[in-house]
């Protein structure tokens, strides 16, 4: 089931739109983010992570290198990837991230998800940011998204 489109506007209101996501998440939820290249997937993450308590949500930064972040003290741990510099299709078991996404006791966060060999299988919620102009984004929520046989989405109506 998708939302309607959620207008941000700037760098704060991003972070509250996070702060707010997190009070929904639950152990053991995949989130994938999509997105242009600084739409503001990373800072939406360090959102959530500040409003799931954790002591210093300063930390958050971008895995785009590190392919791989975990960020602990708060309600639940963050588990943060970042696939952009990986080929597609991404394999995680190869890539020696499968344990990550099997932690059923924190929440995992996959930017560019789409590179990602099976998408969108295993996800409970997918958010799309994008960026009609250079401090406006708009955040689209898919809840529990599902696929046909022609990889087209399948959801119900917006209301």
């Amino acid at each position: 089931m998708f939302t309607p489109d959620i207008p941000i506007e700037g760098v704060d209101a991003m972070l509250l739109a996070g702060a707010a996501f997190a009070g929904r998440l639950q152990a053991g939820d995949r989130v994938y983010l999509q997105g242009p290249l600084g739409a503001g997937k990373t800072t939406f993450v360090r959102g959530v992570v500040r409003g799931l308590g954790h002591p210093d949500p300063r930390e958050v930064a971008s895995p785009t290198f590190a392919l791989h972040h975990r960020y602990e003290g708060g309600r639940l741990p963050v588990d943060h990837l970042d696939l952009y510099r990986l080929p597609a299709p991404v394999d995680l078991f190869s890539e020696g991230l499968d344990t990550v996404i099997e932690d059923r006791d924190a929440v995992t966060f996959i930017e560019w998800p789409e590179r990602l060999e099976g998408f969108p299988a295993g996800a409970r919620w997918l958010l799309r940011i994008d960026a009609p102009s250079e401090d406006r984004r708009t955040i689209t929520i898919d809840v529990a998204p599902t696929f046909g046989a022609t990889g087209e989405r399948q959801h119900e109506p917006r209301p």
